[in-house]
Order: structure tokens, then C-alpha cells, then sequence
């Protein structure tokens, strides 16, 4: 056995790799996340790692520059362990858009603290304990805390659920976590439930995106037994980490609810329930209902977990959520709900009338299947622009460019059609016919196959090349398809939307003008877009502060019809028009 020191941030820890095994399946055996949107097949040269001593290039050359293996950078999929190492994994902290623009109203939350008096045990008086407390249903798990709780005592305070389950002793108070389980990141908020006030926010990255970037990957990945327990086991531990990390920061027992939304595959996975029927026409989840369960049934460290309902296997809790979370089942205008990432996912309508459906966007809004592409972490360029004739890019966290996230290639690629380096067709224009500061950020780049190539370079060591800007034309029109077909289904026209809502990390930074002018929107629409932050969060938070919250959205998905868009020639129509950067 060799030992690999691994190394991340502050993070340090060894693990024990066979002779000869993979790097990155090193990784995914030990619940190392790394970023890696191919899942470790070698395609998309991400997953990079500095080690020393550096093995030789091998594999690894072609996806990496000089530079980088000079420094013995290397891909962790294309490395094999054969002795002693160091491995230091080159990536920053990603950027987790955790902030909801939900307020919590009405408190009146699924689990509450009930106290109760009795008379204290004798010889003359053996009744037991479960019989005295004067609860009716009490959990096995409860049984012990129960037993303690009254031991010596008259009187004693439990945690108990909606159905009148004691499950938990209460003395210390009664606290609740929401969740947002993410394709990419874990977005996880603590409450006071007797309070109702919030008392911490924590983040993480789903460490499921070791086993691929998107959700196709992960279900092909649990097609079998084991590869769905590696899935639900890296998870759950995911989870538990953020419920141990709140345990610290607050001092507090237990969580005693656990409320949680994300797309229907997510689901699915943090229930062990095989995901692998969604993959394939006619597309049918296992379950999109409410389900609730005690929290060790699916080996979380909560009291009673809810999982919110889905619509399809392609809308999932996050989209019904994150829409009546953002008030979209009350609204009378007609209004478009976005929520852009590897799945284009939409919802149209008013109240009482509304449409949804999945578009197949791919991953470039989320920087993957882009060469100079990377999440929204240090370094990342979040937005671009013209100014005085110049190119200026703004960098998360400062710094050196790294790298384009989505909304800075949305921009990046609107401003160079702007400026007439890109035509509408999407291809580079001829050196010749541009000025001098434009033609000389021309540059040559050689791709992992040896094929030399022309890239445009945008800023620093930042060059956008002709197949980043297919992949944006590619995502841009299934999403703008997606409304157009929506719109159609309705009899509705753009210019009838009132108001467009975009959720997530990635709606805080798009610049809607850029979104108008690469045709991912109407044109028309442009000044009627709002960031809603992590709508998908705010409705975890709000069904755990508030039972009727849930009931609202279980109703509301009894109003939306999900258009299934695989099938449709009139998507496939649109998909083709849209395909032309034909903004305004």
C-alpha cells in the first residue's frame, strides 16, 4: 500500500491507495469531492491535482499547459499511484449562494415542544414510564430519552411530531435545519423553532459531483446497487457534516426537523431510491409526493426529515418551491420563473394556470464542457465588459483571472458580439476585418487531441475558443426554445410577461442585457428580470418554520402541468431557430 497525502485549503489527511490504483477512484472511495464534470472519464481535463514528486505527464498532457506541468499539476483521472505522495487539489472555495429573499412569517412549524407533569414512581404506584407521561406514541428511539428525561422528575419537556410521535427530549430547545441539496453545492440554514429565528448559515459542495457533474452521470452511475449506496452514503454523510457543523457553532442536541428541497434526482438519491427510471422515455420518477420519515431510517442525524414534492423527473422540489417561495403561485401577471444550471428548468404562468418543463441546457452556464471554464470560486471571472475601448473583467475574489463561470461567458460572449469579433452565426470573424487591439488578442491554442486551434483571449491566461462559444449557442437556445414553446402552449405572447424571476447563484450575476442580446431571453424582456437568490432555499426554510407552507406547494403543484419537451417538434422547432445570436 502507498500513502497520498492529500491536501486541500486547511485540510490535510492521509489515505491508503493499492499499488496501481486510479487517482480519482482513490477520491471517490474516500468521499473526496473534486471537481470533475465528466465524472472521471477523462474528457473534460478539470480534475487537476499538484503532486510531488510528479509522475510523468502521460495521459495528462494535452488538457494542461507547459506551465501547469512544469509546476506538476496533473489530471487525478489519468494518474495511477505507484508510491508515496502529495496531493494538493487546485481548487479554490467554491462561491455557494446560500442568501433567500424569504422572510418567515406565521411560525407554526411540523415539530413542537410539548412539556408534560406526572406523578413520580413508588412501589404502590409501578405504572411505567411511557404509560405515565400521558404520551399516546412515542418512537422506539425515544424510549431511552424518555426514560431519562423523566428519571427523579415530575415533569418533563419532548419534541413532538405533527402526527403526535415523541421522538426526541426537548429541555434544551427545539431546533430545525433546511436544506437545499444542489446538483453542485449544499446550502444548509439553522432555526430556533420555538423562536422562529434563524441562528446560522452553512455551505459546502455537494460531494456527489465526484461520481459527475450533472444529473445524467449520477444516474447512470446508480443503475447498480452499489453505485447507489456510494451515491446515498456520500450524501447523507454530506449532510450530517453540516448538521454536526451547526451541533458546534450552537451547542444544541439535535436537530429535530430536517426539511429539504433540490431537483427530483437529488431526491431520490439522499432516499436511496434508484434514480435510473427518470434516465430513459417516458422519463418516470419513483416518487414525487411529500415524504416524510425519523431521520435514521435514512441514516441522517435528525429527528423527522420532509422532503418536499416534485412535479416530474425533471422539475423537481426546487422549481415548485422556489416558485411559491417567490410568490409565483399568487401573482395574477403572467410571469416566467427561471432556474438555469446543467437542466434549463421553467415555470409559466398566473395564478390557478400554469406550465413548467426542463430544457436540456448542458453544463457551460455552470462552467463545465468550457476550456477556460470553472465554477463560480476564486478567480472566476463573474462578468466582462467594454469600457473606453478596453476589456475588463471582474474577478471573484480579485486577483488573477482564472477562469469564465457562467455569467461570464454569457458576457464575454455578448460584448464580442457587440464589437463584431463574433458573428451572428456564432463563428470568429476574419482577423483582417477588425481593428488592431481586437485582432491582436487573437491566438493560437492546441486542444487534448493535438489539433491547433484559434482562441480569442479575453483577459490574463483567459482565451475563449470557437467550440466554448457552440457549447453557450447550444445551452443559450434550448433555454429560449424552453419559453418560446411554454409561451406557445399558453397562447401567450413575450411582451404579456410581466416579470421574470431567475433563482440561484447564477441569476445574482447574470446581467440580463447579455442574456437579451444572445437570445436566451426575448429582447424584450431584458428590464424585467429580478435575481430571487436561492428561492429553492428559502422554501426549505419556509416549510420547517411553517406546516402551511408545505400544504401551499403540495396545492400548488395540483395547478401546473408539466410539458414534456423530448418528444415536442414544436421545441425542436424553436431549439433550431434559436439557435443564431439574434438578440436585440
Amino acid at each position: 500500500m502507498y500513502e497520498v497525502t492529500l491536501i486541500r485549503g486547511k485540510e490535510r489527511r492521509t489515505l491508503s491507495a493499492r499499488p496501481g490504483q486510479n487517482l480519482f477512484r482513490l477520491f471517490q472511495e474516500n468521499g473526496v469531492s473534486v471537481w470533475a464534470p465528466c465524472g472521471g472519464r477523462g474528457v473534460c481535463g478539470k480534475c487537476k491535482v499538484r503532486l510531488d514528486p510528479a509522475p510523468d505527464p502521460g495521459q495528462s498532457q494535452g488538457f494542461l499547459s507547459r506551465r501547469e506541468l512544469d509546476e506538476g499539476v496533473r489530471l487525478c483521472c489519468k494518474t495511477a499511484v505507484w508510491q508515496n505522495m502529495t496531493a494538493e487539489i487546485c481548487e479554490g472555495e467554491a462561491h455557494v449562494e446560500v442568501e433567500t429573499e424569504a422572510g418567515i412569517g406565521r411560525l407554526s412549524p411540523s415539530v413542537r415542544a410539548e412539556r408534560r407533569h406526572f406523578s413520580p414512581p413508588s412501589l404502590e404506584d409501578q405504572t411505567d414510564f411511557a404509560d405515565r407521561s400521558g404520551f399516546e406514541k412515542i418512537s422506539p428511539r425515544a424510549l431511552n430519552a424518555l426514560a431519562e428525561a423523566m428519571r427523579g422528575k415530575t415533569e418533563a419537556a419532548m419534541a413532538v411530531f405533527r402526527d403526535g410521535t415523541v421522538f426526541a427530549p426537548a429541555e434544551g430547545g427545539l431546533y430545525g435545519m433546511a436544506l437545499d441539496i444542489g446538483t453542485t453545492t449544499l446550502a444548509a440554514y439553522l432555526f430556533d423553532l420555538e423562536s422562529g429565528r434563524r441562528l446560522g448559515v452553512r455551505s459546502a459542495v455537494n460531494p456527489q459531483r465526484v461520481f459527475g457533474q450533472d444529473v445524467i452521470s449520477r444516474m447512470d452511475h446508480a443503475r447498480t446497487p452499489q453505485g447507489l449506496k456510494e451515491l446515498s452514503d456520500c450524501i447523507r454523510q454530506g449532510v450530517n457534516r453540516l448538521i454536526e457543523g451547526f451541533r458546534e457553532d450552537f451547542g444544541i442536541a439535535e436537530v429535530a426537523h430536517l426539511t429539504v428541497t433540490g431537483n427530483t434526482t437529488m431526491l431520490h438519491l439522499l432516499a436511496a431510491v434508484r434514480p435510473d427510471t427518470m434516465a430513459q422515455s417516458p422519463f418516470i420518477p419513483v416518487f414525487t409526493r411529500t415524504l416524510e420519515a425519523e431521520g435514521g431510517q435514512w441514516g441522517l442525524d435528525a429527528g423527522y426529515v420532509t422532503l418536499l414534492p416534485s412535479l416530474s423527473a425533471y422539475v423537481g422540489a426546487d422549481v415548485l418551491g422556489g416558485a411559491c417561495a417567490s410568490e409565483v403561485d399568487r401573482k395574477k401577471d403572467l410571469t416566467l420563473y427561471l432556474d438555469v444550471g446543467t437542466n434549463g428548468e421553467m415555470l409559466l404562468g398566473r395564478s390557478g394556470q400554469f406550465l413548467a418543463c426542463a430544457t436540456a441546457a448542458g453544463p457551460a452556464f455552470e462552467g463545465a464542457n468550457i476550456s477556460c471554464g470553472m465554477p463560480a470560486m476564486e478567480g472566476a471571472v463573474t462578468a466582462f465588459r467594454a469600457e473606453g475601448g478596453e476589456l475588463c473583467a471582474e474577478v471573484l475574489g480579485g486577483g488573477e483571472p482564472k477562469g469564465l463561470c457562467g455569467s461570464g461567458l454569457l458576457d464575454a460572449v455578448a460584448v464580442l458580439l457587440e464589437l463584431g469579433v463574433i458573428d451572428p452565426s456564432g463563428a470568429f470573424a476574419e482577423e483582417e476585418d477588425l481593428p488592431d487591439p481586437l485582432r491582436s488578442r487573437f491566438t493560437s491554442a492546441v486542444l487534448p487531441d493535438g489539433r491547433q486551434v484559434t482562441g480569442f483571449r479575453l483577459c490574463g491566461e483567459v482565451v475563449l475558443l470557437q467550440t466554448d462559444i457552440r457549447e453557450l449557442q447550444l445551452a443559450k437556445a434550448a433555454v429560449a426554445a424552453g419559453i418560446y414553446t411554454l409561451l406557445k402552449e399558453l397562447d401567450a405572447r413575450p411582451e404579456e410577461i410581466g416579470e421574470v424571476l431567475i433563482a440561484g447563484g447564477f441569476g445574482n450575476y447574470l446581467d440580463p442585457a447579455s442574456a437579451a442580446a444572445v437570445g436566451m431571453i426575448p429582447p424584450n424582456l431584458r428590464d424585467r428580470v429580478r435575481g430571487v437568490g436561492n428561492a429553492s432555499g428559502a422554501a426549505a426554510c419556509l416549510a420547517l418554520c411553517d406546516r402551511a407552507f408545505l400544504t401551499r406547494v403540495e396545492d400548488f403543484k395540483k395547478q401546473v402541468k408539466n410539458v414534456e419537451l423530448s418528444g415536442s417538434a414544436l421545441f425542436n422547432e424553436f431549439y433550431m431557430n434559436c439557435l443564431l445570436f439574434e438578440g436585440e
